[in-house]
């Protein structure tokens, strides 16, 4: 059976040991360093250099020193989610305009189809004939997921815009980075409805006749994952 020792101390002691832990946190001595003319101390909360020319001591806020390292490291978190927000309004451009979220074959021909355009291809005579989408789909969920796309395509240009806004023009105001955070994950929303609205209706339209999503459908399944990135870093960003 094991033995637990309780150890009591008096209020003495106690305050002694408030006092030496006070006394640390208070110093300026937690790191030290010899550079070139001068002896640095590093504390918590003052920055000390000693011996500068002329025999001076001169102390600082240690967060006049610190806060530049960790301000460069904020803005490589904004960097790369600028970077992401590019690439996830890319992706989604190239989703919401090829005609190929969807390819199956038909008899005598090669069907692809897209939010805009519903194309066959090597039908008798070799030719590609391509009509809207709408005069094959007529349905609203149709028209609901092309709305959805056309919203996170917007959401992730504002979350662009208002990015680029808090990098180059607004630098110290925290408002456009919250706007591009709601925003881009807002866009991650809008085009995981409209992927997800279209997959489960296609796999109910065609139960009976094989067909792959195409490249398209990949396009905008990256560019949400891309938006979800950038919100993330920018958020990273904004809490540091």
């Amino acid at each position: 059976m094991r033995q637990f020792e309780l150890l009591v101390f008096s209020d003495e002691n106690r305050e002694v040991k408030k006092k030496k832990m006070e006394d640390g946190l208070a110093s300026p001595y937690w790191l030290t360093t010899d550079l070139p003319g001068t002896n640095v101390n590093l504390g918590l909360w003052k920055y000390c250099a000693e011996s500068v020319p002329g025999g001076l001591k001169i102390c600082v806020d240690t967060t006049i020193r610190v806060t530049e390292g960790n301000k460069m490291e904020a803005t490589k978190f904004l960097l790369v989610g600028l970077v992401l927000t590019i690439c996830a309004v890319i992706f989604q451009l190239i989703g919401l305009a090829s005609p190929y979220w969807l390819t199956t074959d038909l008899p005598g021909a090669n069907v692809n189809l897209g939010l805009w355009k519903y194309c066959a291809e090597n039908v008798p005579g070799g030719l590609t004939i391509c009509v809207d989408t709408t005069t094959r789909v007529t349905e609203d969920w149709f028209t609901a997921v092309q709305a959805m796309s056309i919203l996170g395509l917007i959401a992730l240009v504002a979350a662009l815009v208002m990015t680029i806004l808090k990098m180059f023009v607004m630098k110290e105001n925290k408002v456009p980075q919250f706007v591009a955070i709601a925003t881009a994950f807002a866009a991650a929303i809008f085009i995981l409805i409209s992927i997800a609205v279209f997959a489960a209706k296609m796999n109910d339209l065609f139960q009976s006749i094989p067909f792959t999503y195409h490249f398209a459908f990949a396009f905008c399944i990256l560019a949400m994952l891309a938006a979800i990135g950038a919100g993330c870093l920018m958020l990273v960003d904004a809490m540091k």
